[in-house]
């Protein structure tokens, strides 16, 4: 189950559909965002850059949605919350990831 103020389509996909559909243009939003350089984000969204966590909440602010929004959010907590607790990686693994290969 997941909530319905989310997306599943990547950042790289979904950021320039949403500025799209609000008639914003990359450098008026990193302008708005104020610690975000307009060629920085065009190179993560073609891939020449990774993609950096922080800027893409940043990002989901500025744009008035949840700030884990996009997935690559959710998948940067999800890992930091299993570095912080093996358990939880074990769990995942032995309940979810082996189960469903057998």
């Amino acid at each position: 189950m997941r909530p319905t103020d989310i997306t599943t389509r990547p950042f790289v996909e979904e950021l320039p559909r949403l500025l799209e559909d609000r008639g914003i243009t990359l450098r008026a939003l990193t302008r708005e965002v104020g610690t975000l350089d307009h060629a920085y984000l065009s190179r993560m969204l073609r891939g020449q850059l990774p993609l950096n966590v922080d800027q893409v909440r940043r990002i989901s602010h500025q744009l008035g949605l949840p700030l884990d929004y996009f997935p690559e959010v959710r998948e940067a907590e999800v890992i930091a919350a299993i570095r912080k607790k093996p358990k939880l990686r074990d769990e995942l693994y032995f309940e979810r990831v082996k189960r469903n290969r057998g």
